[in-house]
C-alpha cells in the first residue's frame, strides 16, 4: 500500500487517472503474487528433492521453475506495457524510475536491518567490538563467544 501511495505521490495525478492506474496496478499485483507464492512452493519442494537426493523429481521441478521464473517476466513486461497506455511519456519514465528506486531501497534497508540484528549494532548504529580471539578448530561460535 505505501508503495501505491508513493507511485501516486510522485505522478501527482487526478483522482480519475490515479483509479485507473490503481486498478491496473492491484490486477497485476495479484497476478504477480500469485506467480511468486507458486515459486516459492516450487522451490521448496526443489529442496526436498535435493535432500532426498530425487534426480528425477530435481529435473521436473527445476524445468518448471525456469518456466515460472519466465512467466514472471512475462507478467512485469505485460504490466509495464499496460501501465504505459495510461501514462505520458515523462510520468511512464518517472513510474520506471520509481520502480527500480524503491526495490533497491526496500532490498537495502532489509539487508541492512539483517545486519545490524546480524551484528549486533547498539541502539546509535555503532557495530559492536568484535573479539580478537580465534576460534579453535572444532569450536561451535557459540563456544567462543562465551570467552
Amino acid at each position: 500500500m505505501i508503495k501505491k501511495m508513493k507511485i501516486l505521490e510522485t505522478l501527482d495525478h487526478d483522482e480519475s487517472k490515479s483509479e485507473k492506474l490503481l486498478i491496473k496496478l492491484n490486477a497485476f499485483d495479484k497476478r504477480i503474487e500469485e506467480n511468486r507464492s507458486i515459486h516459492s512452493e516450487m522451490n521448496n519442494k526443489l529442496s526436498a528433492a535435493i535432500n532426498s537426493n530425487n534426480t528425477t523429481e530435481m529435473n521436473t521441478l527445476t524445468n518448471q521453475l525456469l518456466e515460472s521464473q519466465e512467466n514472471f517476466h512475462r507478467l512485469t513486461m505485460e504490466k509495464n506495457r499496460d501501465i504505459r497506455t495510461l501514462l505520458t511519456e515523462v510520468e511512464f519514465a518517472k513510474y520506471l524510475n520509481f520502480e527500480n528506486r524503491f526495490m533497491k531501497e526496500f532490498f537495502n534497508s532489509c539487508v541492512g536491518e539483517k545486519n545490524k540484528k546480524r551484528d549486533g549494532n547498539t541502539k546509535n548504529n555503532e557495530p559492536r567490538e568484535k573479539s580478537n580471539t580465534k576460534k579453535e578448530p572444532g569450536e561451535s561460535k557459540k563456544q567462543h563467544k562465551k570467552k
